[in-house]
């Protein structure tokens, strides 16, 4: 660990002072609360500020013999940045890319321990919570830059009128503090809402399994999903215990499912496996807790309850069920009961049976969701939750690229969206969407980025919102951070094919190619209907794999059921003039079709050195409002030789709405 100062010192930059002889972080003489890990990381960096300090120091001064990733670095120099407020333009802390990081913010250093005494302490535990999200017009003052130290009055110190010494009820007020913020502490730490996605440190991970039941013939959705949900609620702030969300677990409604598969594709220790039968208005419940590496069940249970609302049914048997795992597992006290959003029975059935739906993707799937959210809405019109589904729904049908007019789906979004946070301004759900529309639709990063902060903050153990969250970072060239978000919404959810799909583009972006074609790889395996051919396609080329590459594009053809005669010619390409002959064969084919793609043909071009047929097709999928055109700097390495063009530089600036 780190030793660098001594215990008196203080370090003081903008609004904060940093004590790292009592582990504290003042704002305006308020406590902010970090992981231990990146607290130390934030101390190393003040501490050497004005220096480089390189990755590889970090690591052994603050993991010291652990064997970690770069990766773990990046997600404490986000937890620091989040509390500090620091944005993209990094006015506190500076990436110096693969080398390390740089604390640039100016930085005095006060020597008397009795300096932060001389105003009141007020603790608050922020973990993740960052401010509200501002209006439009408005500038929230959370998010601006923190303002420089006051002059110095020459004897080493910020000047502040307030500043005495310590006496005799000094060291009153000094002990009764201390005790304060031990007890403030330890809370702190009880009540932190972040958990890491996968067991470390002791902690063991589980997957609770949709209910299944016994006789399919009587069977209640409502049931099998919403007791899930109430469980998963109630073990999700269990000490020690990592339990994976329900967006995770949803795919697993199926009454066929394999228990022991689907625990080692969550990769969890434990998965827990519930069944259950309705008879003589009463419900019987039998489940299993099975150890993922072992294959056998540890643990069995059996007990059954009378049939009342549903609701309450939900609640008895999660507290149940939960207080027979706590048993299992030493743990705590759970959590609180489920929020539900609404009242109404039927319309929290179809709710969650559009969620399910929603989680298969797919535009038929996405079109029944979208038709039970509308009846769910009717039933109940102050149902955030529903509200917020519909919104993601009717954006997911064009993020998905299935061909849904923009101008169709994305009003149908924003006004669904803002009946949501209408009700409702505290909903997680909401933010991700808004995250989503304001990138991909708007083409406004610093919205985007302000609504996933606010994702992440009101449920960080929503692996939706890291997901829109990484796709943001990324977006914005900011691998570091992308990749360690990226691995928290993958450890949160290991089996989503979009999440993995979003992890290999962040490890595209930083030209790790070799391990960019094993992640997309991993993503087609996830859905080889739906993979990311076209990106791995890319991928080998970059690398010189080129019959590789060639290979890749006839079987993405085959999987899309193009014409034989298609596929015949981009061989006959191939053969009679290699790579740039199928390049430009795969051009045809796309001008071809009745809506080509034309931030693909743009690449292509570029491929062929046509710059003026790729800019040509660039502008097309920019008044198309593409959805990868944000990511035009960072994520398409045919796009590397347009980069020194005045028009490209253009497109940019008129993406960036500068």
């Amino acid at each position: 660990m780190i030793s660098a100062v001594q215990d008196e010192k203080i370090y003081e930059f903008g609004d904060f002072r940093l004590i790292p002889g009592e582990d504290l972080l003042l704002h305006n003489s308020k406590q902010v609360t970090l992981n231990p890990k990146a607290f130390a990381v934030l101390t190393l960096l003040v501490e050497r500020h004005g220096h480089l300090v390189q990755k590889s120091e970090i690591i052994d001064q603050i993991w010291e013999d652990a064997f970690v990733e770069e990766g773990a670095i990046s997600k404490s120099i986000w937890f620091v940045r989040s509390v500090l407020g620091d944005t993209s333009k990094e006015k506190f802390i500076q990436t110096i890319p693969r080398r390390g990081y740089r604390f640039v913010a100016p930085v005095t250093v006060l020597n008397d321990p009795s300096e932060f005494l001389s105003k009141p302490t007020e603790l608050i535990s922020t973990g993740f919570r960052l401010p509200l999200l501002p209006k439009d017009d408005e500038t929230d003052p959370e998010f601006m830059p923190v303002k420089e130290p006051a002059a110095a009055n020459g004897s080493g110190r910020v000047s502040d009128p307030s500043v005495g010494t310590l006496g005799r009820s000094g060291i009153l007020r000094l002990s009764a503090l201390i005790l304060l913020l031990a007890a403030g502490a330890v809370a702190a730490y009880m009540f932190y809402p972040w958990k890491p996605a996968s067991g470390v440190g002791g902690s063991r991970s589980i997957a609770v399994l949709p209910f299944r039941p016994v006789n399919t013939a009587n069977r209640d959705e409502l049931y099998e999903i919403g007791i899930a949900d109430a469980l998963i609620n109630r073990l999700s702030s269990t000490e020690g215990l990592i339990v994976r969300p329900l967006s995770a677990v949803q795919k697993y409604a199926d009454v066929e499912t394999d228990s022991i598969a689907a625990g080692h594709e969550q990769k969890v220790d434990y998965v827990f496996a519930p069944y259950y039968q309705m008879a003589d208005g009463r419900i019987r419940i039998t489940a299993q807790l099975i150890n993922v590496t072992t294959g056998k069940t540890e643990q069995s249970y059996d007990f059954a309850k009378d049939v009342s609302g549903v609701f309450a049914l939900q609640d008895a048997v999660a507290d149940e069920l939960r207080n027979k795992l706590a048993v299992k597992f030493g743990a705590g006290p759970g959590g609180p009961p489920t929020k539900r959003g609404t009242n109404n029975e039927e319309a929290y059935r179809l709710y969650q049976l559009a969620m399910t739906l929603v989680a298969k993707s797919g535009p038929v799937n996405t079109q029944a969701a979208i038709e039970y959210l509308e009846r769910a809405v009717a039933l109940d019109p102050n149902y955030a939750r529903a509200w917020a589904g519909k919104a993601y729904a009717h954006a997911q049908r064009v993020w998905g690229g299935r061909g849904s007019p923009i101008r169709e789906e994305i009003p149908r979004s924003v006004d669904a969206l803002q009946k949501a946070l209408s009700i409702d301004p505290d909903l997680s759900e909401a933010y991700t969407v808004l995250c989503g529309n304001r990138l991909f639709f708007e083409y406004d990063s610093d919205g985007a980025e302000t609504a996933c902060r606010r994702a992440v903050a009101l449920d960080p153990n929503s692996s939706v919102a890291h997901l829109a969250y990484t796709r943001v970072l990324d977006s914005r060239g900011r691998f570091d951070e992308a990749f360690a978000e990226g691995k928290n919404a993958r450890d949160l959810d290991p089996a989503s094919f979009v999440i993995q799909r979003q992890y290999a583009n962040v490890l595209y972006g930083l030209r790790r190619y070799p391990e960019a074609e094993e992640e997309y790889k991993r993503a087609i395996s996830l859905s080889p209907e739906d993979g990311p051919y076209e990106r791995l396609i890319t991928t080998l080329e970059a690398q010189g794999k080129e019959s590789e590459a060639f290979d890749c594009l006839i079987r993405w053809y085959e999987i899309r059921k193009e014409a034989p005669e298609t596929i015949e010619g981009l061989k006959a390409a191939y053969a009679a003039s290699g790579w740039r002959g199928a390049l430009s064969e795969w051009i045809r084919t796309i001008e071809a079709r009745k809506s080509p793609n034309y931030y693909s043909l743009a690449g292509l071009y570029a491929a062929l050195g046509n710059k003026d047929k790729a800019f040509e097709n660039l502008e097309k999928a920019y008044q198309e409002r593409h959805l990868l055109m944000m990511f035009i700097q960072v994520n398409n390495y045919h796009f590397d030789l347009l980069r020194d063009d005045p028009r490209f530089t253009d497109l940019v600036r008129r993406i960036e709405g500068k």
